[in-house]
């Protein structure tokens, strides 16, 4: 697998044959397809200031709602559209914690 560094977390999405990656060197989450991990490069990778990313920790992927969850380092999480363009900096469609409401 190609466009990794410094791995925090994994999820894995078995509906859609995907595993989420965060580089907390970026901050990126990038999206593998499951059935070629060995060779691909990722199908696509979330990154950018407007993601509102700070050293995600933690993924978790709903493959229902198409929704991706991330824990922050600096104690919010973010949730954006499971899909998205080849390399995108999409905000969140929310954040939760943040300098209003810290998570304890």
């Amino acid at each position: 697998m190609t466009g990794l560094s410094f791995i925090q977390a994994l999820a894995v999405d078995v509906t859609n044959n995907e595993l989420f990656v965060a580089n907390g060197s970026g901050p990126a989450i990038n999206v593998y397809n499951l059935k070629r991990l060995a060779t691909l490069r990722p199908l696509r990778t979330l990154t950018g200031a407007a993601t509102g990313m700070s050293q995600p920790v933690y993924l978790a992927v709903d493959a229902t709602n198409n929704e991706l969850f991330v824990t922050n380092g600096n104690q919010t999480i973010t949730v954006y559209s499971r899909i998205g363009k080849r390399q995108h900096s999409s905000a969140p469609h929310f954040e939760y914690g943040g300098p209003l409401g810290m998570l304890q």
